[in-house]
């Protein structure tokens, strides 16, 4: 892909060093959306950004020049208020860093968002108001306006797959396949019961809400977190599957309840991260997950 004149782009210039300004596009959750799961700062880094209405955008770093240049690729997206929820796949956002005398000069564009796509109108107002705004802010007053999540405290992360939404309920309870190979229970009807092992850690779950191909609850009735200061912080704590078809895919979302509010919500949210998004996603696209890798 490459620029043409209707992509959309944006530019500000700041009084603030180039190193400044390529550190604070990495630092996403202080001026687009603090629902951030990933990391950003190295080429091939994955991340996915979360917003209102189920929507989210996962990227890869595929550029990375320091204090020059950044280019993200989109590789998966769900945009609920259009038609084409993926209008944003394969799509490129690209920031160009030119310092000049006292100042820089960033200008951004996201290459394949052109007039003719369904969500124009509204994600140029949407990167209007972040970089313009809030990226702005940021580097001039120390603080920008990010979007705060809905609720703070609870993980969520999706994927979506060319899969039946009867398919996609079957794979997420072939558990062992693309999170924990040593699974020690059932994981298929409602009162289920089963444990995940991994060394010393291990975690306990009751199947306590099923709708076929659409929604799985698992409560966790137990858990030993060695490395947790509160080894049975997971205790009680709900991971809710919710299925849904968009006519064109299966979109999977996935829910750990309360998770950000606990010690170990930064490290264990992004492990859902890589189990869901590369594992599972893996599993069904390919048929051969990566339990037990991150």
């Amino acid at each position: 892909m490459k620029h043409t004149k209707q992509d959309f782009a944006c530019n500000i210039t700041v009084p603030a060093a180039a190193a400044d300004v390529f550190k604070a596009i990495c630092d996403i959750p202080a001026w687009w959306t603090t629902d951030l799961h990933g990391y950003t700062h190295h080429v091939q880094d994955e991340f996915t950004v979360a917003f209102y209405g189920d929507t989210f955008v996962k990227f890869r770093i595929t550029e990375m020049i320091p204090e020059k240049k950044i280019v993200w690729l989109v590789t998966d997206c769900y945009l609920y208020w259009i038609e084409n929820k993926r209008e944003w796949t394969n799509t490129q956002v690209i920031w160009e860093i030119s310092p000049e005398e006292h100042q820089t000069h960033l200008h951004m564009t996201h290459e394949g968002l052109i007039p003719s796509c369904e969500c124009y109108a509204s994600c140029k107002e949407g990167w209007n108001k972040y970089v313009k705004g809030s990226l702005f802010q940021l580097l001039t007053q120390g603080k920008g306006t990010p979007q705060l999540p809905p609720n703070n405290k609870d993980f969520t992360c999706y994927i979506e797959v060319n899969i039946t939404p009867r398919d996609a309920f079957k794979m997420i309870n072939r558990v062992s396949e693309w999170w924990i190979k040593d699974v020690e229970g059932s994981t298929e009807k409602i009162n289920d019961k089963f444990t995940v092992r991994f060394g010393n850690t291990w975690k306990s779950f009751k199947i306590i809400e099923l709708i076929p191909d659409k929604k799985i609850v698992w409560l966790n009735i137990d858990c030993n977190l060695p490395w947790n200061s509160d080894v049975k912080e997971w205790k009680n704590t709900k991971i809710i599957w919710e299925i849904s078809d968009n006519k064109i895919s299966t979109v999977i979302k996935f829910t750990h309840v309360g998770l950000l509010e606990l010690e170990c919500g930064n490290q264990c949210s992004n492990a859902w991260t890589n189990y869901i998004q590369q594992s599972l996603f893996k599993f069904i696209k390919e048929g051969k997950g990566l339990p037990n890798k991150f």
